[in-house]
């Protein structure tokens, strides 16, 4: 347009020249927009990127106001629905694949990401999407900031892995109290799919069921609503954890089915659950496939994350392990 008003009147072409750089701007920042995420031949998974700027330690640290009815309405996504995870700083390497795979499938979310020291929730707010906060201290959920065992390797029979687990199972009920809906992804679960094109998120429970352990409800990436019926079933279970030393899933599963909690279990055939193998192995190259989740497995978590991602069609998060990632591994 510029090129064939070379002879118009000045006027026009100084409109004409400005009209041209706006649209150049725009185009601009929309490329920039939509720039993908980094590899991870080209990103440390241990590193987040430097860009995305903290904010002040006021509003993540243990005096903070938890999590407040602002907070989760500021953090909330689609239908009421707060994104959450929780973890020690043991679990990062997981834990960052984890993160960039939820905004990757949903990068206009934001997830509330639970920490149990300001160095993980400096580490965790570097992600892009993430807002970290301390975990609230509410009974039965205890803990010290400086606690050695919060950044040590954990299994089943720890303390701090039951530490862990009450103080997840205390947030779920607290965010479900507060009138929200609850996404929840454990630290060895990736998200492949939005789950509101795979979810119908009617009932009060809806996940990925073990077949092996009698369709065992799955706590480690699951749909929560505010429901009468959830919100006691969750309550109860919080109580129970004072006394309780077997695993929390456990009791969840018996519990949801005392009290005949409405409930949806995915097809085997697309769960990405570990447990559950042999059934969705088959489908993995179709798309089908709505997370990954290594439960049922101990140790090796996040070495099976990155093989299991290499079955998965056009995966960013797939890229080959390094030999730095193979000694960390190793170690």
């Amino acid at each position: 347009l510029c090129a064939l008003s070379s002879h118009a009147p000045g006027m026009f072409r100084w409109k004409c020249s400005c009209a041209a750089v706006a649209v150049a701007v725009a185009v601009l920042m929309l490329c920039c927009s939509g720039a993908a995420l980094p590899d991870l031949k080209e990103f440390d998974p241990l590193m987040p990127s430097p860009s995305h700027s903290l904010p002040p330690r006021a509003e993540y640290s243990p005096g903070a106001a938890g999590l407040s009815p602002a907070l989760l309405h500021s953090v909330a996504f689609r239908n009421r629905t707060v994104l959450l995870a929780i973890a020690g700083s043991a679990v990062r390497l997981q834990l960052a694949l984890t993160l960039r795979s939820v905004h990757s499938v949903l990068p206009l979310a934001r997830l509330l990401c639970l920490v149990f020291s300001a160095e993980m929730a400096e580490w965790c707010g570097k992600f892009p999407g993430v807002v970290p906060r301390f975990t609230p201290h509410r009974a039965p959920c205890t803990y010290t900031e400086d606690d050695p065992a919060l950044s040590s390797r954990t299994t089943f029979e720890q303390p701090m892995f039951r530490a862990i687990q009450r103080c997840k199972q205390v947030a779920l009920l607290l965010v479900l109290r507060a009138g929200f809906n609850v996404f929840f992804l454990d630290s060895d679960a990736l998200l492949l799919r939005d789950p509101w094109t795979v979810l119908p998120m009617r009932s009060s429970w809806e996940g990925a069921c073990s077949v092996a352990l009698g369709m065992r409800r799955n706590v480690g990436m699951m749909f929560m609503r505010s429901d009468p019926q959830m919100i006691a079933a969750q309550a109860k279970l919080v109580d129970d954890l004072e006394w309780v030393t077997g695993n929390d899933e456990v009791h969840f599963d018996k519990l949801t089915r005392q009290m005949q909690l409405p409930v949806l279990c995915l097809p085997p055939s697309m769960d990405g659950l570990r447990c559950n193998k042999k059934y969705w192995r088959p489908w993995a190259g179709s798309g089908k496939l709505w997370g990954l989740h290594a439960a049922c497995m101990v140790t090796g978590k996040y070495l099976w994350l990155r093989l299991a991602l290499g079955l998965v069609p056009n995966q960013t998060l797939a890229a080959p392990l390094t030999a730095e990632e193979i000694q960390k591994l190793r170690t």
